[in-house]
């Protein structure tokens, strides 16, 4: 049985951590992972991602401040995540880190990236410079998507990505 990886935003570094985990703790179900796909690809450290975010939320300086203070009241309010949420993602390896990682350990899964034009939350310039990284080494199997929208995506991202999706699973 081959098995596939989706991610979205934060869950594209998340499918990363959980590809790389089996990799170590299980060999023969982490080489059933024939491919991941990602969208919306958090490629940046996620603190250097928060402080992009939070720098434009109405509530200003207290936003700003939830996440080091760890105010579960803002940040369960107005970013709909944890204390130990942003704790763990702030200590883990980034999006980017995660490829190079991967491509050290000469991972065989192929990666699937759809990343919008104008995608405010997750830029596609670390895309951009990760296509151009991988095309360089030629150490992992690749194909990026750009679409001209932004992090949710358009009907037609959408649609390709539901095609892919059933063309992969169908094979």
């Amino acid at each position: 049985m081959r098995l596939h990886l989706r991610g979205h935003s934060e869950g594209s570094p998340i499918a990363l951590y959980a590809y790389e985990a089996l990799l170590d703790r299980d060999p023969v179900l982490a080489s059933r992972i024939e491919t991941l796909v990602l969208s919306g690809l958090a490629l940046e450290p996620l603190a250097n991602i928060l402080e992009h975010q939070l720098a434009s939320m109405p509530d200003g300086v207290r936003v700003r401040q939830a996440p080091a203070s760890c105010d579960w009241a803002v940040l369960e309010k107005r970013m709909g995540v944890s204390c130990t949420y942003v704790e763990d993602g702030t200590r883990r390896p980034a999006g980017r880190a995660m490829f190079e990682r991967l491509a050290s350990r000469a991972a065989m899964a192929r990666f699937h990236v759809f990343q919008g034009t104008h995608d405010w939350n997750t830029p596609m310039a670390p895309a951009r410079a990760l296509e151009a990284w991988n095309a360089s080494t030629g150490h992992l199997r690749t194909a990026f998507r750009y679409y001209d929208g932004g992090h949710a995506g358009t009907d037609a991202a959408r649609d390709e990505m539901a095609q892919l999706l059933a063309f992969i699973a169908s094979e």
